[in-house]
């Protein structure tokens, strides 16, 4: 096999796989948005209303689970691989389930363009819009690693019972 033809399979290779995760994260958060409806308003409202505080939060926990994760993983035995892999699961819950609120509101914002009617369909659009914009080369990656850390934030809040402040 000459290079060309193995680096052009390479390319095609992380195609499919990026595909096949962004794909994932769509129908995860419209998976989440259909079991749990009241909780995933609550993720949506603090992603929209909190958006500093969850980038904060997302920031200040996610980083570094992701790095004791990979630490982990890396470096630890038996035993603390399959902890750094549980802690990589539970990271990936909470970003599949905050991911949803950054794609609602990025399809309520455009469906006037749309015509998207219901949560699922904003949630479509939404993150097939997103999705596309972090394919950019430096502007999408920044923008992705803003709205992870903002949609981490916002999930964690949520399960903590902070998601929307009480008056």
């Amino acid at each position: 096999m000459s290079v060309p033809s193995a680096f052009g399979l390479l390319m095609l290779g992380l195609f499919i796989v990026g595909f096949v995760k962004k794909t994932g994260l769509v129908a995860g958060a419209i998976w989440f948005e259909a079991v749990l409806p009241e909780r995933y308003q609550r993720v949506c409202a603090a992603y929209q209303r909190r958006g500093t505080h969850c980038l904060l939060v997302g920031a200040g926990v996610g980083l570094p689970a992701c790095i004791a994760a990979a630490g982990l993983l890396l470096l630890g035995g038996p035993g603390l691989r399959l902890f750094g892999a549980a802690l990589l699961l539970v990271v990936l819950f909470l970003l599949v389930y905050g991911h949803g609120a950054a794609y609602l509101d990025t399809g309520q914002r455009l469906r006037g363009a749309f015509g998207a009617e219901g949560a699922s369909a904003k949630i479509l659009v939404g993150g097939a819009t997103l999705e596309m914009a972090f394919l950019a080369p430096v502007a999408g990656q920044i923008l992705a690693a803003v709205v992870w850390m903002r949609c981490f934030g916002a999930a964690v809040l949520e399960l903590v019972g902070a998601a929307v402040p009480e008056n």
